[in-house]
């Protein structure tokens, strides 16, 4: 039954799980033109942006959930998916609140506090990439026959092609 889950869900979040951070960090980038320039439009196209991420990383932990349920806890692989989505949850919160201080500014502008927000965020995303690699590629848990959900390291040795 697991790996039935696995196999129908896959297909979903590997299509999702990119989107929010890549939402994110653009948002930063938007913030930066912002601070440079003044343009109050940058700052409205970063708000649009977190509020898109926020929505699909709701969405994202949605599938993401599912995929954690149908690991077995007791495994690597399981106490590591744990990690990752409790640090995927912080970085949701922390542009969570940076969206929420934002609509409290007349032009949506970014404090410096809204900023360190996001740049944490963004901080956080980079470990949950790796996490999230080492899940799906170094212990193969995602949703493969010869998952080893139990492997002590990562990468595999030897050259390996990407499986969708």
């Amino acid at each position: 039954m697991e790996s039935k889950v696995k196999r129908l869900l896959r297909p979903i979040r590997l299509r999702l799980i990119g989107l929010p951070l890549i939402l994110f960090l653009a948002a930063l980038i938007f913030d930066i033109v912002y601070l440079l320039s003044q343009n109050r439009a940058f700052a409205l196209v970063s708000f649009v942006a977190i509020s898109a991420g926020i929505v699909g990383g709701l969405l994202d932990a949605i599938f993401g959930l599912l995929r954690w349920l149908a690991l077995p806890s007791k495994t690597r692989a399981g106490k590591m998916a744990w990690v990752y989505g409790t640090v995927n949850l912080i970085l949701m919160l922390l542009f969570t609140l940076s969206w929420l201080f934002r609509r409290t500014s007349i032009d949506l502008a970014p404090s410096t506090f809204v900023l360190t927000l996001s740049y944490a965020g963004i901080l956080l995303g980079m470990l949950t990439l790796w996490l999230g690699g080492e899940l799906a590629y170094g212990l193969d848990a995602g949703g493969q026959r010869r998952a080893n959900l139990n492997a002590s390291s990562s990468p595999p040795s030897g050259p390996r092609l990407m499986r969708s």
